[in-house]
């Protein structure tokens, strides 16, 4: 005699077992981002650093050693619910002129041709005239 179990769904569990598979599923998702994607982000950032500014080993290890930091205090913001971090490290760049979400809007719609390339202007102050 086969048995029907139906497997309850997730908006049917109480939500304090909602709560607690929120959180674990955080966790999960964070570590998955940040190990997987966190070298590939490094090496690229890295890479940048090394061909357009010229910085070497010394110079490149205190950018990772910073960076590494900064993984560490948006991994516990991301599974702890606290923004600030990230709220913050954007208000400082903002204050300096560089609005991170602005230029990922901008460079999503350049890449999507959503305007001219004269309309666009990089972060050395001149027009982006192609890919290279």
């Amino acid at each position: 005699m086969k048995i029907n179990y139906k497997k309850p769904r997730f908006r049917d569990l109480k939500p304090e077992v909602q709560s607690k598979q929120i959180t674990i599923a955080t966790k999960e998702l964070t570590e998955l981002v940040i190990e997987r994607m966190g070298n590939d982000l490094d090496a690229m950032l890295l890479f940048t650093l090394a061909r357009d500014f010229g910085f070497r080993k010394h110079r490149l290890r205190k950018v990772y050693d910073g960076i590494f930091e900064a993984y560490r205090d948006l991994r516990n913001a991301w599974q702890g619910d606290n923004r600030e971090v990230i709220d913050d490290a954007k208000r400082e760049l903002k204050s300096i002129g560089v609005d991170v979400e602005l230029w990922n809007e901008q460079k999503r719609a350049w890449l999507d041709g959503g305007y001219k390339n004269d309309e666009c202007w990089n972060s050395h102050g001149r027009k982006e005239v192609e890919w290279k």
